[in-house]
């Protein structure tokens, strides 16, 4: 949202340097800007202002919030505010004590990670090459205008890579700089296939971030809503309010307990500030014209696998399942 990131607040600063911090960077903000420019454009349709360089009546504050008020940019600014101080607010990892956080970074950077990501890649590309290979078929091709002809039954499948392939890999991946002592090994056994220390919070950390799940302070969308029927009605309604109404803050607050499905895509929308308007809905179609002209050596494979699927399944809900199931196929056609 904001044109350049949003610096931190400095440890114990007060509140004159956080209202400084925020003004900058909002002022910075090319949301702002697009808001001045509107502003801007209502005051000379309605003749309340002056283009620059010319006398004309002043313009008060009264009148910029009542057009602030009516094009719903007052809310826009809030949320603007809003989002630049929860950026600013969120600290950054403290380092563990003795360390600074240029140590912490240069002490163990996961190298070895990168290695074995760098091989299963290496080793798709093989596997890719050798079933391009075996189909007598180029990895990518023009594709031709000719209905697709389903595989035969009797035709095997071959996959680039299956569920045990990668979990072989990532148990495979081990920290060469951690040294298991005897003493160690004995307090502290292997409880996994995966070998990587990742530092995790603890229960009562876990219970701190995710205090709105705790059953004691309310009820929840997904639970709740079984034992209770009216619940899934109510929360509709404040959704859909909170829509309305289009403050960040509030829709956060609401989301904690739950988001009905049927208002997740307009939630999500608003939250992450995403605007589909021509532009992007030509630029969807310039993209699905592109995938259309070109075939993949995979695409047989996608459509083998959505074709396997159980048509209804407990993943989908909805009186017509067989007409999805076929659009997905379709889908997969194209692709």
């Amino acid at each position: 949202m904001a044109a350049l990131p949003v610096p931190r607040f400095p440890s114990k600063s007060t509140r004159e340097q956080r209202v400084a911090i925020i003004e900058q960077a909002v002022l910075a903000s090319l949301e702002t800007w697009n808001i001045k420019r509107q502003v801007k454009g209502e005051l000379l349709r309605a003749g309340i202002a002056s283009p620059r360089g010319k006398d004309g009546p002043a313009t008060t504050v009264a009148e910029v919030e009542s057009i602030l008020d009516q094009t719903g940019a007052a809310m826009r600014l809030k949320n603007l505010i809003y989002e630049t101080h929860r950026q600013a607010s969120a600290a950054p990892p403290a380092p563990p004590p003795g360390l600074t956080a240029a140590q912490v970074y240069t002490a163990d950077k996961l190298d070895y990670v990168e290695r074995a990501k760098l091989k299963w890649e290496k080793r798709i590309r093989q596997e890719l090459d050798a079933m391009a290979a075996e189909l007598g078929v180029p990895l990518q091709r023009t594709r031709k205008d000719e209905p697709i002809k389903p595989p035969p039954e009797d035709q095997p499948i071959r996959f680039v890579y299956d569920d045990n392939d990668l979990l072989d890999v990532i148990s495979g991946i081990s920290n060469p700089n951690h040294v298991a002592t005897a003493s160690k090994t004995a307090a502290t056994p292997s409880w996994g296939l995966i070998k990587v220390e990742v530092e995790v919070r603890d229960l009562e950390e876990l219970r701190g971030v995710f205090a709105e799940l705790d059953p004691c302070t309310g009820k929840h969308l997904g639970f709740d809503d079984d034992t209770r029927a009216a619940f899934l009605g109510e929360r509709i309604a404040a959704v859909r309010s909170a829509l309305q109404v289009g403050y960040l803050p509030l829709l956060r607050s609401l989301c904690r307990r739950g988001c009905p499905q049927s208002l997740r895509p307009a939630v999500w929308k608003l939250l992450l500030g995403v605007e589909v308007g021509d532009k992007e809905v030509v630029y969807l179609e310039q993209i699905h014209a592109s995938l259309r002209q070109w075939e993949l050596v995979t695409d047989e494979l996608f459509r083998s696998r959505l074709a396997s699927v159980p048509f209804p399944c407990p993943c989908v809900h909805g009186p017509k399942p067989a007409r999805l199931h076929h659009t997905l196929l379709l889908s997969a056609a194209q692709l």
